[in-house]
């Protein structure tokens, strides 16, 4: 039987393993992006719902006001 050589990507995450430390900082950075990014959508979605609620209101009052008159 031959024996196969890894390949380079199989190296290079065999790699990544070797330092405990630099692992250990990649899952801090992705993690503080994560939240990051999840604070910011949380804050988009906020912004559309006031504003949903913002042109609801308009519509009512506009649709009162125009049965009214």
């Amino acid at each position: 039987m031959a024996s196969r050589k890894p390949s380079m990507n199989f190296v290079r995450g065999v790699e990544a393993f070797a330092s405990p430390a630099q692992c250990l900082s990649d899952i801090v950075q992705a993690w503080t992006e994560y939240m990051k990014i999840a604070e910011e959508e949380a804050t988009k979605r906020r912004e559309i719902k006031a504003w949903e609620k913002q042109l609801l209101l308009k519509l009512r009052q506009n649709v009162t006001f125009d049965w009214i008159s």
